[in-house]
C-alpha cells in the first residue's frame, strides 16, 4: 500500500514538471518588443496644434497621417516598425505658423516650451520682375543650419517657391533665371511674424519672361468660413458658378456704364496726348517721341516732376549739354558755363563723380554727385529721384563724400542696397567701375 502511494506521488511530480515545460515552450516571452507605443506631448499653452511624425531616411513609409489636438496635452500612438532610423516628430502651432521639431525620445513623454518652436512651417519666396511673377526660375534656400533645398518655379507656381519647416535665423536665397542669370540675397527669419505663412519678396533686377497675372496673396490668418463645404478666400465654388452673372435690365445698364467709362478714359488719354503731357512723361523715362510741346506749368494743372539729366547715347558727348567734348575730354559747358545753365545744371569739371544708370527704366541716364551728400529714392524730393522704379523705397540710399573718396549707405530700404551683387550693411566705399543696385535700377560709379 505504501509502495503504491509513493509511486503515485512520483508520477504526479513528473507530470507536473512536464506540464510546466510545455507551458514554457508555448507561452510568449514577456520581454518581446511591442509593435506600438504611446507618446505623451505637453505644449506651453492651449490652442490648435498639428502633430506630424517624420520617419527617418530608412523608413519604407515616408508619409504618415497627421493628428490634431487643442489641449495642453495629448497622447500619440506610434508604430516603431514604421519609423526607420532617427525619426523625428513635429508639433505645428496653427495660430503662429511655427513648429517644434524634435527627435522621438526613448521615453514616453515630450515637454515643449515656447523656445522650442523655432521653425517656420511654410515660407514662400515670391520671384517677380517689375511687379509680375516670373515664368521660370530655380530658387535655393540655405538655412541657418546650413541645409539647402531647391525648388523649381514654373507657370503653375505663379512665381512662388514654397519651403517647409524652415529654421529661424539668417538664410540665403539664391535665384537662377533667364539665360542663367544669378542673384543672391540674405534674409533673417524670425518666429515672431504675422500670419501663418511667411512671404519673402524677391524682385530680380534683369528683364525676364513673366506671367501676365497678379501676384498671388497668402491669407495670414485662418478664414472664419473655411471648413467642410466652404471655399478658401479668393476661390469659386459650384454654387458661385450657378449664380446669375447679370442679365436683363441690370446687365444692360452695367454694360452701358462700362462703355461710358471706357469712352471717357480714351477721351482723357487723347486730351493728355494733345496737351503734350504724354510726350513729357515718356521723355522723362527716356523715351523720345514727337508731338506737341507741353504748355507751361502756369497753363495746366498737370506738371511733371523734374526730369533726370539728359540721356547720353554718344560716350564722346557731354552728359549735361550734349555737345562733343574736345580732345582733352573737356566740354564747352564746363569751360564757359553758359551751355550748362541752359539745361538747368551747374557747370562741372570733366572729372565730376557721377552714377550712370545701366539697368532699369533709367538706363542711360547720368546723375552727377553734386555736393557732399546726395540721397536716392522713390520720393521726388531726393537728389536722385527714382519715381518710376516702384521697387525702390521712398528714401532708399545715400552717396556721400568722405575724404577724397565716396561711400554708399543703405537708408533703411526694404529691398536693400547691393554693390557688385553683394548686399551691404552700413556704409561701403565705392571704387570707379563699381555697380550699385537699388530696387530694379543699377548704376555704374564713375569719376
Amino acid at each position: 500500500m505504501k509502495a503504491n502511494s509513493v509511486f503515485c506521488l512520483f508520477a504526479l511530480i513528473v507530470l507536473t514538471g512536464a506540464s510546466r515545460t510545455a507551458s514554457a515552450q508555448t507561452t510568449p516571452r514577456s520581454d518581446t518588443p511591442p509593435g506600438k507605443r504611446t507618446l505623451q506631448i505637453t505644449v506651453p499653452e492651449s490652442g490648435e496644434y498639428i502633430v506630424r511624425i517624420l520617419p527617418g531616411a530608412s523608413a519604407k513609409e515616408k508619409n504618415l497621417l497627421p493628428s490634431s489636438f487643442k489641449d495642453k496635452k495629448t497622447s500619440v500612438e506610434i508604430e516603431t516598425a514604421m519609423l526607420g532610423k532617427s525619426p523625428r516628430i513635429a508639433i505645428d502651432d496653427v495660430k503662429t505658423g511655427n513648429s517644434a521639431i524634435v527627435a522621438i525620445p526613448a521615453g514616453a513623454e515630450i515637454v515643449l516650451h515656447k523656445s522650442d518652436f523655432e521653425h517656420v512651417r511654410v515660407v514662400n519666396v515670391n520671384v517677380t520682375f517689375e511687379g509680375k511673377p516670373v515664368k521660370t526660375a530655380l530658387v535655393t534656400l540655405t538655412t541657418a543650419d546650413k541645409a539647402s533645398s531647391t525648388q523649381t518655379v514654373d507657370a503653375a507656381a505663379k512665381g512662388i517657391a514654397q519651403f517647409e519647416d524652415v529654421p529661424v535665423g539668417k538664410a540665403t536665397i539664391k535665384l537662377v533665371y533667364g539665360e542663367n542669370l544669378k542673384e543672391s540675397r540674405e534674409v533673417d527669419l524670425s518666429s515672431d511674424h504675422a500670419g501663418q505663412v511667411v512671404s519673402i519678396p524677391a524682385a530680380v533686377a534683369n528683364k525676364v519672361e513673366t506671367l501676365d497675372v497678379a501676384i498671388p496673396t497668402t491669407t495670414s490668418t485662418p478664414s472664419a468660413n473655411v471648413g467642410p463645404g466652404a471655399a478658401e478666400p479668393g476661390t469659386s465654388t459650384a454654387a458661385d458658378a450657378a449664380k446669375p452673372t447679370g442679365g436683363g435690365l441690370a446687365g444692360l445698364i452695367g454694360n452701358f456704364l462700362g462703355l461710358a467709362v471706357a469712352v471717357g478714359a480714351l477721351y482723357a488719354l487723347f486730351r493728355w496726348s494733345q496737351s503734350g503731357g504724354m510726350a513729357a512723361t515718356l521723355k522723362k523715362v527716356g523715351v523720345e517721341v514727337s508731338g506737341p510741346a507741353a504748355p507751361s506749368a502756369a497753363g495746366t494743372p498737370w506738371a511733371p516732376n523734374a526730369a533726370p539729366p539728359p540721356v547720353v547715347a554718344d560716350p564722346a558727348a557731354c552728359q549735361f549739354c550734349g555737345q562733343v567734348r574736345d580732345t582733352a575730354g573737356n566740354c564747352a559747358c564746363a569751360l564757359a558755363g553758359g551751355a550748362a545753365s541752359s539745361v538747368g545744371a551747374s557747370p562741372v569739371i570733366a572729372s565730376q563723380p557721377r552714377l550712370v544708370a545701366t539697368v532699369g527704366v533709367y538706363s542711360g541716364s547720368v546723375f552727377p554727385l553734386l555736393g557732399g551728400s546726395v540721397t536716392m529714392g522713390r520720393d521726388a524730393g531726393n537728389g536722385i529721384p527714382l519715381t518710376n522704379d516702384t521697387t525702390v523705397s521712398r528714401k532708399h540710399a545715400s552717396v556721400r563724400q568722405e575724404g577724397t573718396g565716396y561711400v554708399v549707405a543703405d537708408e533703411g530700404s526694404s529691398n536693400g542696397v547691393f554693390v557688385n551683387g553683394v548686399r551691404i550693411n552700413g556704409a561701403h566705399t565705392l571704387n570707379p567701375g563699381d555697380e550699385v543696385q537699388v530696387g530694379n535700377t543699377r548704376f555704374r560709379f564713375e569719376l
